[in-house]
């Protein structure tokens, strides 16, 4: 009965570990245990150049199933999870689905499959109700336990966040960070509740939590250094605090440790976006395609970040691309329709505008907004502005109102803010001031600090009358190219705008931002000239 097991991992045509097992199979987990364990000492010696006694390393942990189909079926889909693809994670879901299939008390396919759910959201392969309402389903049997599992307690509260309003809601929020900072504390080997508690702690009060959410990660990585998701989370928030070359090694880490993983590539795009280094934000975009090819909003990434540059013409490939892959999905539409109105194809901007308008599309990455504006623009400059505003009335009933109250709905909110500018065109000061003071009830209920968003601020002090104090807001956007609108183009077009465009201060600001802009045009003809961006 007994056997010799050999187990060796190979890099670069070497020896990594390897290590005799001769045991007995009359318990085929209790030797996969053992072998997981060694493996995992000696990586954290090879790859993270740590002499770990194998009594104080981190413990691979036993999953609860005898069945070894189930269990084959959950490495699998393990294994797809943490490819983190837009064509790995549906296959995830699907083996980690055949898993429970096979195994309905398997609970840690189940938990793996809710979270696969949160990384299918979080990527726009669903919106975010629709994940809340797939993952509530996989957690309910855990959820009628006694008692009930830490873990699934607080992804449940978790699920309860993604499918609550599009509005910021503090309580909540704040509820959620105490159910996830509990079950870390009755179950601190769980890896996975790191990264969901770090992040609550992050954004559910402000920046102000970044440090503790950073210690929290870094408790997480002590578990499990391999983990793409910690570090991809700890580059974020090391962004977020603008510590932007330590965010950038954080990246490298992932490239190293998890080269499949696109995130790793993808990371430092938005770093880039965020120093205006515009030619490097789709040189990112092309290296994380490689890695992540059925992804539509990596050409649109790139598109968007060429539209910002006007290489209006250059974007059309990188659009093409993301038509072929998605040619629906929400990125793909917000740079076709700003394509289209930049090269002059009106009527088939006006068309998909008011599709998508009609259509109630969700409002990822501010595509809802984008396209109340652009269709806005468009109709102002063709005279039929009234009919543009009576079409939005009648999709949000009192969005357009200048008291419009606290919409309880996505859309009705990006048409308040996205329409309020051309509804205020003919009102007194009284009524704008009304406006006003529904913008700035309004921006409180999203959790957005008006003194973080130029051009926010610029909207409401324009309506309250402040025109000093908007020009200066509306200067800094055009400084701030990180934080940079991915429509600015829009401000140029619109009445609301235009009185604040001839003061001094505006126009040089506009003037540093258009010569920034052709310097990073200049730096992604000579990428794409030596070789640096493949043009799909």
């Amino acid at each position: 009965e007994a056997d010799a097991y050999v187990v060796k991992l190979n890099s670069n045509g070497g020896h990594l570990w390897s290590q005799n097992f001769d045991r007995t199979l009359d318990d085929i987990f209790v030797i996969q245990d053992e072998i997981a364990n060694s493996v995992a000492g000696a990586l954290r010696v090879s790859l993270l150049g740590e002499a770990v006694p194998t009594d104080s390393a981190p413990r691979v942990m036993s999953v609860a199933t005898t069945d070894t189909e189930a269990y084959d079926l959950y490495l699998r889909g393990l294994d797809q999870f943490n490819r983190n693809t837009y064509s790995s994670l549906p296959d995830a879901e699907r083996l980690l689905k055949e898993a429970l299939l096979q195994d309905a008390e398997f609970d840690e396919a189940r938990i793996a499959l809710v979270r696969t759910y949160l990384a299918m959201q979080a990527t726009g392969l669903l919106p975010p109700p629709e994940a809340a309402s797939r993952g509530r389903a996989v957690l309910a049997p855990m959820l009628a336990d006694q008692p009930v599992p830490v873990v699934a307690e607080a992804l449940d509260a978790q699920m309860g966040l993604l499918a609550a309003s599009f509005r910021y809601d503090a309580a909540q929020s704040q509820a959620l960070q105490a159910a996830l900072l509990r079950a870390l504390a009755l179950a601190p080997n769980e890896v996975e509740l790191y990264d969901l508690a770090a992040k609550s702690v992050a954004y559910a009060t402000g920046d102000s939590n970044y440090e503790q959410a950073l210690a929290i990660v870094d408790r997480g990585l002590a578990l499990d250094p391999l983990s793409g998701g910690l570090l991809f989370t700890k580059g974020q928030f090391l962004r977020h605090m603008e510590r932007f070359d330590e965010a950038l090694g954080v990246f490298g880490r992932i490239r190293e440790v998890a080269p499949e993983d696109p995130s790793g590539y993808s990371g430092p795009a938005i770093i880039y976006e965020q120093r205006g280094e515009l030619a490097n934000v789709v040189r990112s975009y092309a290296e994380t395609m490689e890695h992540d090819r059925q992804d539509h909003e990596l050409p649109a990434g790139a598109a968007q970040a060429l539209l910002q540059m006007g290489l209006v013409a250059e974007a059309e490939p990188w659009i093409r691309r993301a038509q072929l892959l998605n040619a629906e999905g929400d990125d793909t539409r917000r740079v076709a329709m700003q394509y289209m109105a930049l090269s002059g194809d009106t009527d088939g901007a006006l068309a998909l505008t008011e599709t998508m308008i009609r259509e109630k599309r969700q409002n990822r990455r501010g595509v809802y907004r984008i396209a109340v504006g652009v269709y806005l623009n468009l109709m102002h400059q063709a005279g039929r502005l009234d009919e543009a505003l009576a079409m939005l009335e009648e999709v949000s009933p009192g969005a357009l109102a200048p008291d419009f109250g606290t919409p309880e709905e996505w859309w009705a909110g990006s048409i308040a803010v996205a329409g309020g500018g051309y509804a205020s065109l003919g009102e007194d000061a009284d009524v704008k001031a009304v406006r006003a003071k529904s913008l700035r009830s309004y921006f409180d209920d999203l959790g957005l600090d008006l003194q973080e968003s130029a051009l926010a601020r610029c909207t409401v002090l324009q309506l309250e009358g402040d025109r000093a104090g908007a020009s200066a807001a509306l200067a800094q956007e055009f400084e701030d190219q990180g934080g940079l609108t991915w429509s600015w183009q829009r401000i140029l077009e619109h009445p609301f705008f235009e009185p604040l465009l001839a003061e001094p201060g505006v126009q040089e600001a506009l003037a540093g931002l258009e010569t920034r802009l052709a310097a990073e045009a200049d730096k992604y003809a000579a990428m794409v000239a030596a070789g640096e961006i493949d043009v799909p």
